[in-house]
């Protein structure tokens, strides 16, 4: 088996970890802005990278490598005989 798609997922994984972090620390400063009474045009800047931020974040979670099958053609691979719980 070739260790391609684990350092695939790991790769992910990290990229969904620094998108989500990245969106709290902006979330954050725009909380902190809005608290310090910062008018909506001083935050369009800021609310633009955000938006940025949440639609990467949308497209690497969105995207599912081939090698690895969804949850619902995992569950249709698992075959159980019908005859072994009598139905």
């Amino acid at each position: 088996m070739t260790t391609a798609a684990p350092e695939r997922g790991t790769a992910c994984s990290q990229l969904v970890a620094t998108l989500l972090a990245a969106i709290d620390e902006r979330r954050r400063r725009l909380d902190a802005l809005r608290a310090a009474g910062v008018q909506p045009a001083g935050l369009r800047e800021l609310t633009g990278e955000l938006g940025k931020l949440r639609a990467e974040l949308a497209t690497a979670v969105s995207v599912q490598p081939a090698s690895r099958p969804s949850a619902v053609n995992s569950a249709e691979a698992v075959s159980i005989p019908a005859a072994k719980y009598g139905t």
